[in-house]
């Protein structure tokens, strides 16, 4: 076996002085470069972070208020209405005893019996309103009636001047035994004012007989009643084909319990105020139904009023439940407008005048048509300087 041969190692070759080690890592360029990369993205990231939550800080803080301007707070809006309006009243010069503010404590709806206010007036009023914060409207919705609302349209206040009534002309004492007391209800009315100031500008009694599904029903009545007149609730009832024929939503009708009925009534009083009794509108089926007649009664004698039978249909309960029940009963005599035109209507307002001459006292309905007020406006002052009595519905239950 040949002797191994002693390994020897290879001379190291040094490199010349000055010359830089060799690189690790075997390939160009190397990796020395990565950890700055890396280091350059977290600080991206964390500035990033920084700007996200400084913004969401900033979101959170309510905006700083410009300097020099006044902190703007919110007002009873109610409570400022009412001081512009009574403002009003001070610089018209009405009178403390013309003014009526229901409720009293904080009322919200004004009557003014005195003259309205002149245009110039107004339009301050106006003014003033809508420099409040928020800021309020004045409307006229109808002539006579202005209205203060917010800027969601609820109306805060309303103000209502009435016009009195033209009081009769001065005549002679009318012959005796030629008079007679004669009551007409007008039916219908609620829908606006221009058909009731034409009626009290008539000046002698008229009988409002008022709607209360209608818009201005509530603002009817406070002018009627402030006035002198006597209201009446017109109050719907089932006729003969319904539901072909439609009395409207609020109708009482003979498919409703006795509680229902009552309730119901209670809740068509409730919109129409200073009612002294109620008479049907439509109804030719309801006062034939003695056991609804009965709970409409029972209602009535509770609240004291009294009852009108229009006479709509022949075979009518009215007379006879409303007797069982104590409530004072009366039946119209005449229909004045039946034919819509004013002679006719005329003729029929000269004979309930007789009629009332012959029985002493005679009922008569009708409607707020142009032609029915005009000749309203042309025969009641004529008729009562004859010497006929023209009262409210209720005068005529006085003597029989």
């Amino acid at each position: 076996m040949p002797p191994k041969r002693p390994q020897t190692k290879k001379p190291v070759k040094k490199s010349p002085p000055g010359a830089k080690p060799p690189k690790k890592g075997g390939k160009k360029g190397g990796t020395s470069r990565t950890p700055w990369r890396l280091f350059l993205l977290l600080l991206g990231c964390a500035l990033l972070l920084a700007g996200l939550v400084w913004l969401a800080r900033r979101e959170e803080q309510p905006p700083a208020k410009p300097a020099g301007r006044p902190t703007e707070t919110r007002i009873d809006q109610s409570a400022a209405a009412r001081e512009q309006l009574e403002a009003l009243l001070a610089a018209s010069a009405v009178p403390a005893g013309a003014i009526t503010r229901e409720p009293a404590d904080r009322p919200r709806h004004y009557q003014i019996r005195h003259r309205s206010p002149s245009a110039k007036t107004v339009e301050e009023l106006r003014q003033r309103l809508r420099r409040l914060v928020p800021p309020l409207v004045l409307s006229t919705p109808e002539d006579g009636v202005l209205a203060i609302v917010d800027s969601q349209g609820k109306t805060l206040l309303t103000v209502q001047y009435l016009t009195a009534p033209v009081p009769p002309k001065a005549t002679l004492p009318p012959p005796a035994g030629t008079g007679g007391r004669v009551a007409i209800i007008v039916d219908d009315l609620g829908r606006g004012l221009k058909q009731a100031k034409q009626l009290l500008a008539i000046g002698q009694p008229v009988t409002f007989a008022i709607l209360a599904i209608e818009p201005h029903a509530t603002e009817v009545a406070r002018m009627a009643h402030a006035a002198g007149q006597e209201v009446m609730l017109h109050a719907p009832m089932e006729p003969q084909g319904y539901p072909v024929v439609d009395p409207g939503d609020d109708a009482l009708l003979v498919s409703q319990t006795d509680e229902a009925l009552r309730s119901q009534l209670r809740a068509l009083l409730g919109r129409v105020p200073h009612v002294a009794g109620i008479n049907n509108h439509m109804g030719s089926r309801f006062t034939e139904d003695e056991r609804a007649m009965t709970a409409v009664m029972a209602e009535q004698r509770g609240q004291g009023l009294i009852f009108d039978d229009s006479l709509t249909s022949g075979p009518s309960v009215g007379t006879a439940t409303a007797r069982q029940a104590g409530v004072p009963i009366l039946r119209r005599d005449v229909f004045l407008d039946n034919v819509a035109e004013v002679e006719p209507i005329v003729r029929e307002i000269r004979r309930l005048a007789d009629k009332a001459r012959r029985n002493g006292g005679a009922l008569g309905i009708c409607h707020p048509y142009p032609e029915t007020i005009k000749a309203l406006q042309q025969e009641l002052p004529r008729l009562a300087a004859q010497g006929v009595r023209f009262v409210p519905v209720s005068e005529l239950l006085k003597g029989g």
